[in-house]
C-alpha cells in the first residue's frame, strides 16, 4: 500500500477559489491521501461550500479564533497522520502528477523534503518561477546558495517527510511573520538536510488582490525578521539587493 499523504490547507475566506484547490488536490494520480482543512473563521461562503464535498478523505477542522494561515497550517501539522506532509494553498492549484513525481523522487534518494517550480498567474500574465526551472543541479545541489539571497520555493510545493518535524524541533511555521513564512520556514530546512527538486512545474500559483502576498505593509517587517532569525545563512548584502 503506497504511504499515506497529508495535505494541509489553511482557508480564510477563499469562497471563490478553495474548491480549485480542493478539486485539484482530490484528482492527484496518487490517491492514498487525507486532506486536512482549517477554516480560520472565514466570513463567507468558503465553510458552505466545504461541508458540501462528500469525500471521507477530507476533515475540516473550524478554528474559534482567526489566527493567520502559519497558526492553521501548524493545526493541520499536529493532526496529520500521514507519513509524508504536503501543503496546499486556498487560492492555488495543483496538476495532477504532482504528489506522485514528488513522493517518488523521495523515495528513491531518501530525501526529507522536496519542491517543484512553479506557474505564476498575475493579472493576464502567466510565468514560472524559478524561469530557468530546467536547471536541475542548480535548484538542487546548489539550493541553499539561492536560498542566501532570495527563496525559490512556494508553499503549495513543498513537501516534506514525517521524521523532519523532529528535526524541527516541534518549531514549524511562525505565527508571528505575516510575509515570508514559507521562505522562513524552508531556510530552517535548508538547515537540516538536503531538498530534492522535480524540475517540472507541478502547480498554478495565483496572485490576488486580496492575498496576503500582495499586501506590502508587512514586507520591511518580515525582511528584518530574515535578517534577525538567520544571519547565519543568508548572505544580507545580496539578499537586500535583491530585495530592493
Amino acid at each position: 500500500m503506497k504511504s499515506l499523504v497529508s495535505i494541509v490547507i489553511p482557508v480564510y475566506n477563499r469562497e471563490n477559489t478553495i474548491k480549485r484547490a480542493i478539486d485539484s488536490v482530490l484528482c492527484q494520480t496518487y490517491s492514498n491521501i487525507e486532506v486536512i482543512v482549517i477554516d480560520d473563521c472565514s466570513t463567507d461562503n468558503s465553510v458552505k461550500i466545504l461541508n458540501e464535498y462528500k469525500d471521507k478523505r477530507i476533515k475540516v477542522i473550524c478554528q474559534k479564533q482567526h489566527g493567520g494561515a502559519n497558526k492553521a497550517r501548524n493545526v493541520g501539522i499536529a493532526i496529520a497522520r500521514g507519513e509524508y506532509i504536503a501543503f496546499q494553498d486556498s487560492d492555488d492549484e495543483w496538476l495532477p502528477d504532482k504528489l506522485f513525481l514528488q513522493i517518488e523522487l523521495m523515495k528513491v534518494h531518501s530525501f526529507m523534503a522536496c519542491y517543484c517550480p512553479y506557474y505564476l498567474h498575475e493579472k493576464e500574465v502567466v510565468f514560472p518561477v524559478p524561469y530557468d526551472y530546467v536547471d536541475l543541479r542548480k535548484y538542487q545541489e546548489n539550493l541553499c546558495e539561492i536560498l542566501s539571497r532570495h527563496s525559490v520555493v512556494g508553499t503549495s510545493t513543498l513537501i516534506i517527510r514525517r521524521e523532519l518535524l523532529k528535526l524541527l524541533g516541534g518549531y514549524y511555521f511562525d505565527e508571528c511573520m505575516l510575509r515570508w513564512q514559507d521562505y522562513e520556514f524552508i531556510i530552517r530546512i535548508a538547515k537540516c538536510t538536503d531538498i530534492g527538486y522535480v524540475n517540472t512545474p507541478l502547480v498554478n500559483a495565483y496572485r490576488v488582490n486580496n492575498s496576503i502576498t500582495s499586501d506590502r505593509r508587512n514586507l520591511y517587517e518580515a525582511v528584518s525578521q530574515i535578517i534577525r532569525k538567520h544571519g547565519d545563512f543568508i548572505r544580507i548584502e545580496s539578499f537586500l539587493n535583491d530585495f530592493i
